[in-house]
């Protein structure tokens, strides 16, 4: 469906500036749209602007119920962002926060089974 969407929306002179995106989908019709940006670019109030137009735009070709999330993963944020106004369907990550939460799940699962296997 993201090729879909970025072969239609993104032609000509805007293929440069197609998205970077992965749409994902759970079992409670529950879907992830994942906008990656540069590991050095702090998310902005315009990055959350255009993530939330891509939401809507892939929306109309969802069901009616299916929710849609907003994971966006960037440097950080910038500074003047308050993420107490943010959709609550919104989350803003580092690629270093992410690495490290996976690493902190993989060194607790190994001293699980590490455990749980002597």
């Amino acid at each position: 469906m993201i090729e879909t969407y970025t072969d239609k929306s993104f032609t000509g002179s805007r293929v440069a500036k197609r998205p970077d995106l992965l749409l994902s989908q759970d079992y409670g019709d529950t879907y992830l749209l994942i906008e990656f940006k540069r590991p050095s670019h702090n998310i902005t109030r315009d990055d959350i602007a255009q993530a939330e137009k891509y939401r809507d735009d892939l929306s109309s070709r969802l069901s009616s119920n299916a929710k849609m999330d907003i994971m966006m993963i960037g440097k950080g944020r910038v500074e003047t962002l308050n993420t107490n106004h943010l959709s609550t369907s919104l989350t803003i990550h580092s690629y270093v926060s992410i690495v490290s939460s996976a690493r902190r799940e993989l060194d607790w699962l190994i001293a699980s089974l590490s455990q749980r296997w002597k």
